[in-house]
């Protein structure tokens, strides 16, 4: 495990995208795992700038949805794959090469079953291209990545997962309601809904055992309100309740932090001490 600290998160985003784009240009058929949330917004956004003024085609790239929502339509601003699609449109990904999650219940007699058996086909395409060559992550600030909630297991597949209210709650900005009443001025006024009543219940996220299967894992966090559960993830004990301290297990994974994130570290100093002194940091794109 690495554990990167950066002076702020522009400098987080842009030495991930940096990397990123460095791979893509090595190998044009790069497999990529994307996660969505607020954590990779910004590295998306330096992808973009970084693969358009260096001419860096992904138009050979394999995405891979890290996780999705159940029970939303297609074209719900909500849904996860529509989340990521404007970075997949201006960065040049074929839609043909995008992996999707299901984001919907089987009309079959036995969907339960029917969900399990598109998962696993999920899991056969990862296989079949040779497996994720680099997959982004973020961390909620209950520890967990995509929807592997806390006592997940830590050699789990993708599946279905109940959701926590944390989670519900932490994502309910795309699905809350706001009603409109009133006629004039001085009746006008507005009511928001509970995310209870909109933000669904279950979702489908690449499991634990899957994530530590890629090549590459990278791991996005800013801010003082990550600090505590990346202290735990990085220097606590591995455990099913932070699901992302199963990350001290995976072969190459890579913490990218700003100052506030990682500032209850305890061995802050010498993960700089090794930023400073590696030979093999990637440099900046020429």
């Amino acid at each position: 495990m690495e554990v990167i600290v950066c002076k702020s998160p522009e400098m987080v985003a842009s030495l991930v995208a940096t990397h990123i784009c460095e791979f893509v240009r090595s190998d044009r058929e790069a497999v990529l795992g994307l996660a969505t949330g607020k954590s990779p917004q910004l590295t998306y956004h330096k992808i973009i700038q970084l693969a358009e003024r260096n001419a860096i085609s992904f138009n050979g790239v394999l995405a891979f949805m890290l996780d999705e929502y159940i029970g939303v339509s297609d074209d719900h601003p909500g849904r996860y794959r529509n989340v990521l699609q404007d970075f997949i449109g201006r960065a040049g990904v074929r839609e043909e090469n995008v992996f999707a999650l299901p984001n919907d219940w089987p009309s079959g007699a036995n969907p339960d079953l029917e969900l399990n058996e598109r998962c696993q086909r999920f899991e056969d395409d990862i296989a079949k291209v040779g497996g994720i060559d680099i997959q982004l992550l973020g961390v909620s600030e209950h520890g967990h990545i995509a929807f592997n909630e806390p006592m997940s297991s830590l050699t789990s597949r993708t599946r279905v997962k109940t959701l926590t209210n944390y989670s519900r709650s932490a994502n309910a900005g795309a699905f809350v309601d706001i009603r409109h009443f009133g006629d004039n001025i001085d009746s006008f006024g507005f009511e928001v809904s509970d995310y209870e009543d909109y933000v669904p219940i279950h979702a489908v996220t690449q499991g634990i055992g899957t994530i530590l299967d890629s090549d590459h894992a990278i791991l996005i966090a800013t801010g003082i309100e990550k600090s505590k559960v990346i202290a735990r993830a990085i220097e606590g004990p591995l455990t099913a309740f932070v699901p992302a301290s199963a990350l001290q297990m995976h072969r190459h994974a890579t913490f990218v932090l700003d100052e506030d994130a990682a500032s209850q570290l305890e061995m802050l100093e010498y993960y700089c001490q090794v930023k400073e002194s590696k030979r093999y940091v990637q440099p900046p794109i020429t």
